[in-house]
């Protein structure tokens, strides 16, 4: 096995424990405040996405929701719908990311995860009324009345996101460099 592969193994890992702790934290903290959820989880998938490529972005994403979602609401038959946009989140973004040619650059990072973000909340909306059809509660407040909040949240997460990107990247960049 490479030595390279493993790193990113490792350093995916962590990624997605840095998800699930940060997704785990925001869910308390709706569960508390009953507004929305702050998209805090986000930040690990698009750091492994942009880093590692779509694949683990993808990985670290499913990994970490999937954690959030068994300990929060345990096993059940829509957990995997639940935990499928993470993932989209990480292929959407990394391929994105190749498509701007790597580009650091904020405008394009914006753009890069804005879109994605708004799939996201395209996906989240369906998986909300599947979840609802499934378990008979639908609605058709449950499955639109916070859309707008959704994408407006969604859209100024990314632009927070994408301004912070850059020197978390360039961190674990120099890390990486200093270690071999």
């Amino acid at each position: 096995m490479k030595k390279n592969y493993v790193r990113q193994l490792c350093f995916c890992s962590v990624l997605a424990a840095f998800c699930f702790v940060l997704d785990y934290g925001a869910t308390m903290l709706n569960s508390v405040s009953g507004v929305f959820k702050l998209p805090l989880g986000a930040l690990p998938i698009i750091i492994a996405a942009v880093q590692c490529g779509p694949l683990m972005g993808a990985a670290v994403g499913l990994t970490g929701t999937f954690l959030t979602q068994l300990i929060t609401y345990g096993l059940t038959p829509t957990t995997a719908l639940w935990i499928l946009p993470a993932g989209i989140r990480g292929v959407c973004m990394g391929l994105l990311f190749i498509a701007f040619k790597r580009s650091m650059k904020t405008l394009p990072l914006i753009a890069e995860i804005t879109v994605s973000s708004v799939i996201v909340t395209a996906v989240n909306t369906l998986v909300i009324y599947l979840d609802s059809v499934i378990y008979g509660y639908y609605t058709p407040a449950v499955v639109w009345g916070g859309l707008f909040v959704r994408i407006v949240t969604a859209v100024i997460s990314s632009v927070v996101f994408a301004l912070i990107l850059p020197p978390i990247v360039r961190v674990i960049d120099k890390r990486v460099k200093k270690q071999g």
